[in-house]
């Protein structure tokens, strides 16, 4: 089969590379140069003929295997093809006139036949030209286009991986027609073979050939002077080429979300096809159909729009306080002040008196009792010579002044962050940063002194003891206890 395809390959090659014998004579004037043709046959079943050589180009028919068909051109992986039987063109009824029986219509102006589908009912491809005063045979009708045979000039592909060469046909040279042109054209045939052979070294880039001999000339065909000169395609806005391409294009938005669909481009195209005179009624009906959905749809994707972006506005708000709330979190936990009862270097106490251990927080420096804690809990064993805070109630306490009895809760805590992140109501004064701002124990005051009555007698009476009042400062700060 390779080998196959690479002979149907070279013999295409050939055919367009081949010099072409010079017309002499006047006589030679009414005859067309041969068009070269190969003979192909299909390699599979269901295989799709496209009116374009692409994948993307709707199918026009199916072929079996076995089916022959006439290739005249390649481009790529495409083999371009004659219309194989079946195959039909469409006409818009309103250009032309029936004429006899039904089976022949003439044209009343220049226009592109589209591409016919046994598939489908696309009519978007062009397929041939047809002009004002030609006869076309009409096959049937559907809404408001006639089915016709397809126009001279008309091409169709077919991928070249299901097509085995056969043979090469014989070049058929044929008269030019001589009858007027509302003699019916019951058989057109191929185009000339300068058309053939331009066609197949260059293959029209739109996929739909041409239907007049191309004005670029091949080299050796300098003594050709009988060539027509190309018809010019019409310049005006092609509503129904148009309207093919936004039908495929309204197919393919169905599966994307609403967000991504190009409505209004769909609604600006249908808008132009619409404003054409040359859509079709049927088409016509149908694009406005859709301009009806799609302004629907529109709306919606508006409010979907609007909804969405104010979605993310919030979100942005809410992602702001959030990050703020935590700003807010960080700095509290950066000044955060942790109230304690009292603080101090946790000792034991010799006093012991009433139910529950006994221990006395100190100062650091000097040792001296700051205030007392009472608890059975077994774990102030453990911070004994740390240095805590103690949360709980206060009382006072006749014998021992300041006493917390069953604290809630106490920690080793740093005497570095007394006053900074730590506040407590008894703090041992080498710790203490502001002592005027925190409450003291209270001490005891000291004895007053003693009356001294002078004696009677004349003796001079001796010096009375000097008091130590350091002995009364110790034992108020202390309650009572020395320090350790």
């Amino acid at each position: 089969m390779a080998s196959g395809r690479l002979l149907l390959a070279a013999t295409l090659s050939l055919a367009s590379c081949a010099t072409l014998p010079p017309i002499v004579g006047a006589q030679e004037s009414t005859q067309a140069e041969p068009t070269r043709r190969i003979l192909g046959q299909v390699n599979a079943n269901n295989v799709y003929v496209r009116s374009r050589a692409s994948e993307d180009a709707y199918a026009t028919m199916m072929l079996k295997k076995d089916q022959q068909v006439t290739v005249v051109g390649e481009k790529g992986n495409w083999l371009k093809i004659e219309p194989p039987e079946g195959s039909f063109a469409y006409i818009p009824k309103s250009f032309v006139n029936m004429r006899g029986d039904g089976t022949i219509g003439r044209m009343t102006k220049d226009w592109i036949a589209r591409t016919g589908s046994e598939l489908n009912e696309l009519a978007a491809e062009p397929m041939a030209q047809v002009h004002e005063g030609e006869d076309v045979q009409i096959l049937g009708q559907h809404n408001e286009y006639f089915k016709i045979k397809p126009p001279a000039g008309s091409y169709l592909w077919i991928n070249k991986q299901f097509v085995d060469p056969v043979k090469a046909l014989p070049q058929v040279a044929q008269q030019k027609p001589t009858e007027e042109p509302s003699t019916p054209r019951e058989n057109p045939e191929p185009t000339p073979q300068k058309e053939a052979k331009t066609e197949i070294a260059k293959i029209d880039t739109q996929g739909a050939p041409p239907a007049t001999q191309p004005a670029e000339q091949v080299a050796d065909n300098a003594g050709g002077n009988d060539a027509q000169p190309p018809a010019t395609q019409p310049a005006k806005f092609d509503a129904i080429a148009e309207y093919g391409k936004l039908e495929k294009q309204f197919a393919s938005i169905t599966t994307m979300p609403i967000s991504q669909q190009p409505l209004p481009d769909l609604l600006a195209g249908y808008q132009k096809v619409l404003d054409s005179d040359d859509l079709p009624v049927s088409m016509r009906r149908v694009a406005e159909i859709r301009m009806a959905s799609l302004k629907v749809r529109n709306d919606a994707r508006e409010k979907f729009l609007a909804l969405q972006k104010n979605e993310d506005e919030m979100g942005q708000k809410r992602k702001a306080l959030v990050a703020e709330r935590q700003e807010i979190e960080d700095r509290i936990k950066q000044s955060d002040l942790e109230i304690f009862a009292a603080v101090g270097t946790l000792r034991t106490s010799s006093l012991q008196v009433g139910s529950g251990t006994l221990y006395r927080l100190t100062d650091p420096a000097t040792g001296r009792t700051v205030a007392y804690v009472r608890s059975n809990d077994p774990k102030y064993a453990g911070f004994l010579g740390q240095f805590i805070g103690v949360k709980g109630a206060v009382t006072n306490d006749p014998q021992l002044k300041a006493i917390v009895e069953n604290p809630v809760d106490a920690k080793p805590v740093d005497p570095a962050q007394v006053n900074v992140k730590i506040a407590a109501q008894f703090v041992p004064p080498s710790v203490n940063k502001f002592p005027a701002r925190v409450a003291q124990p209270v001490a005891v005051p000291p004895a007053p002194p003693a009356v001294t009555v002078a004696p009677t007698n004349t003796q001079t009476p001796s010096a009375p003891a000097p008091s130590n009042p350091n002995a009364n400062k110790s034992q108020a700060s202390t309650g009572g206890e020395e320090p350790q």
